[in-house]
């Protein structure tokens, strides 16, 4: 329903919009005629071109607009939905794999990245589904890495605002992909491909990200150690000597 009222804002503004150009347009019209003698098929052909080109102009401000709000609104709708969508996966996934949801703080110890991540023996195991148990586990877990590529392939084709998703379900999505990374890996092999390729993609691009500003964040604090030592070293160099 808020689309339908904005397109319909939209729409009226672009009527607007040409409705100002017709009247300037007529105004352009009578001055040539009336103050300079223009013939009115003369004056009507020099400003065509013109008024196309402002009309033009209109037209792609207001689709702009519109496309803009729409990819807004989709990505508040996929953020409504994302509770309903993930909610009993990771409720069935709690009881099995309580090491996920106690996730370690990887910006003071990035080291941990290394490490955190479900046993490769029970991801080939859930990769080959040996047991019922299995079959449901892998479900729950195929369901959510199905789901996230949805998402994966929205914000890579900017469909979605980047910086919404980055800010909410973003982190989410990472880490599950980073733990579960070696069952990825199993299905990999099984299948021969990358069952989830636009996940994989997306998940690259962020721990690029994250790295990125990981390093600028330790060089920041090198720098400020750094100045923090000249201050204090120059501090002891003002110091009186007593003699």
């Amino acid at each position: 329903m808020r689309i339908l009222r904005f397109q319909s804002l939209g729409v009226g503004r672009l009527a607007l919009g040409v409705f100002v150009i017709i009247a300037i347009i007529t105004a352009i019209i009578v001055m040539l005629s009336c103050l300079f003698g223009v013939p009115i098929l003369q004056a009507l052909t020099a400003v065509g071109s013109v008024s196309t080109a402002v009309a033009i102009f209109f037209a792609i401000l207001t689709l702009r607009d519109t496309q803009e709000w729409n990819r807004r609104q989709y990505t508040v709708e996929l953020l409504d939905n994302w509770n309903d969508s993930t909610r009993k996966h990771f409720l069935a996934l709690k009881k099995e794999f309580p090491e996920y949801f106690a996730v370690p703080d990887f910006i003071t110890t990035p080291a941990l990245m290394e490490s955190w991540c479900l046993d490769k023996t029970k991801a080939k195991e859930l990769a080959e589904v040996n047991s019922e148990h299995e079959v449901d586990l892998r479900g729950h877990i195929v369901a959510l890495l199905n789901y996230f590529e949805g998402i994966a392939l929205a914000y890579e084709q900017y469909v979605v605002d980047r910086d919404a998703i980055d800010d909410s379900v973003g982190t989410v999505i990472l880490d599950f992909c980073v733990y579960f990374q070696p069952f990825i890996e199993e299905m990999r092999k099984n299948n021969r491909r990358d069952p989830w390729p636009p996940v994989s993609r997306t998940v690259e691009l962020w721990l690029t990200k994250e790295s990125r500003l990981t390093a600028q964040t330790q060089a920041k604090d090198a720098s400020l150690r750094h100045v923090q030592a000249l201050k204090k070293f120059e501090s002891k160099l003002k110091k009186p000597t007593g003699i």
